[in-house]
């Protein structure tokens, strides 16, 4: 859900076409299995040989953001594939820097607008909302700028690239702050929220989606649930459940959960204990809204990889429609988390290459099979202080349980790794939200 943390801003419900991609991919274990190893990945991913450190890929975000070049968007052409010259230059320095503040690879600046160009270009457009055409025209230009296009301003609907920051809500009264887990609790230190308006219409609904939604109702989950078929999670099924109680007036904290291989948003979720789990985090916050996108086939190598699926799209269309489950014009998002079971840390792991990853906290619940923890790891560290989220691992004894050691090594103060006293199935059910209490 794009896991940076920017100014507030407001987004339509655009909606992206199905299609699975079926690349290989490190494999985490099926749902209710012991974990294996990750076939294909070594026993302990090392860092990147050479001279790699956090402190040095922060280093390059700061040199990467002093290149940028200052440029009037007004005075920008329109620039496309085929394009050349100096503007296309400051066009590429501009994404470069807009990359490495994501920890994403920088793109050859040389004044030539051509495949690579076109992607990087993409990738922006994608991740701050905007129409995706691989084109740099005025409202491209303004985004990278830091401002919203004159449209926007103008009260057009808005998705074209960030707009000025929210005011932040009023801190609480001296002397009593709301407790993590409290209704009201304020956004994270992070940064200021974004507001997403209710959807305008409801999505696909099938005879599948209303048999997993059925699961949920004989948990005795009593809030307000939909199951669609969303666009931007392929065409698959994605349920979205706000408490009963939640006041759309106040911030609402956003858990997004990717499960893993062979599971389902329904009737698996009974069995790992994780309706259970949701039934204690709506009580702790009223103000929670759980988003559950489900996968496809394995391997999830195509799960919220762009341009097919997109976790910026995720977060509008999903947002959207808890706004109009909680009767409410629009919610104010205070607190992003992002979890993942088992294979569905790759989930996180392309969220991050796309640039679309945006939460103040990450769990990975015995997930950091391959490289996924490494590179989630990696771009998190090395983003700025205040926008820096906190990751908590849980692990088994196996490879997911060696590769936390390496990540906490090349990670230090951001990754919190966690011996978990359950086994592989059963550790979503205990730890899902469970890095809200963590400091």
């Amino acid at each position: 859900m794009a896991v940076e943390r920017t100014g507030g801003f407001r987004v339509d419900t655009s909606r992206l076409a199905r299609a699975d991609e079926a690349a290989p991919a490190a494999r985490a274990p099926a749902e209710g299995t012991a974990p294996p190893a990750a076939p294909g990945a070594p026993a302990t991913p090392r860092a990147p040989s050479g001279s790699f450190t956090i402190a040095a890929m922060r280093d390059r975000i700061e040199r990467a953001a002093e290149a940028a070049p200052a440029f009037d968007p007004d005075a920008m052409s329109t620039q496309r594939t085929g394009s050349r010259g100096a503007e296309v230059q400051t066009l590429q320095t501009a994404l470069n820097a807009w990359r490495a503040e994501r920890g994403l690879p920088a793109i050859q600046v040389d004044g030539k607008f051509g495949p690579q160009t076109r992607g990087a270009v993409e990738a922006f457009q994608r991740a701050t909302g905007m129409a995706v055409d691989g084109v740099a025209g005025p409202a491209t230009w303004s985004a990278l700028a830091g401002r919203a296009p004159a449209s926007a301003a103008a009260g057009a609907p808005a998705s074209p690239g960030p707009a000025a920051p929210a005011a932040p809500p009023s801190p609480p009264s001296p002397g009593a702050p709301a407790a993590p887990g409290a209704p009201g609790a304020p956004p994270s230190a992070a940064g200021p929220t974004t507001t997403v308006p209710a959807g305008g219409s409801t999505f696909p609904q099938t005879a599948e989606t209303r048999r997993l939604e059925g699961a949920w109702r004989s948990a005795g989950l009593t809030g307000n649930l939909s199951i669609s078929n969303l666009p931007s999670n392929g065409g698959r099924p994605a349920a979205v459940y706000v408490p009963a109680n939640l006041d759309p007036s106040k911030p609402v904290r956003v858990i997004t959960y990717f499960h893993g291989h062979g599971g389902n948003v329904g009737d698996s979720l009974g069995r790992q204990g994780q309706f259970e789990r949701l039934k204690a985090l709506e009580r702790a916050n009223p103000n929670t809204v759980f988003v559950l996108p489900q996968a496809g086939s394995k391997p999830f190598s195509y799960w919220m990889k762009p341009p097919r699926e997109s976790g910026a799209a995720l977060e509008r269309e999903a947002l959207g429609e808890a706004a109009r489950l909680a009767g409410a014009p629009s919610l104010e998002i205070g607190e992003r988390v992002l979890s993942a079971h088992s294979g569905g840390g790759l989930a996180l792991k392309n969220l991050v290459q796309a640039g679309e990853a945006r939460a103040d906290r990450i769990e990975f619940l015995d997930a950091t099979y391959g490289d996924w923890g490494h590179v989630v790891a990696r771009w998190a560290a090395a983003q700025p202080e205040g926008r820096r989220p906190r990751i908590d691992s849980w692990t088994t004894p196996g490879d997911t349980r060696n590769h936390d050691r390496e990540i906490a090594r090349i990670a230090p103060g951001v990754f919190h790794a966690h011996d978990s006293p359950v086994g592989h199935s059963a550790v979503p059910g205990r730890f899902l939200g469970a890095s809200i209490g963590q400091p």
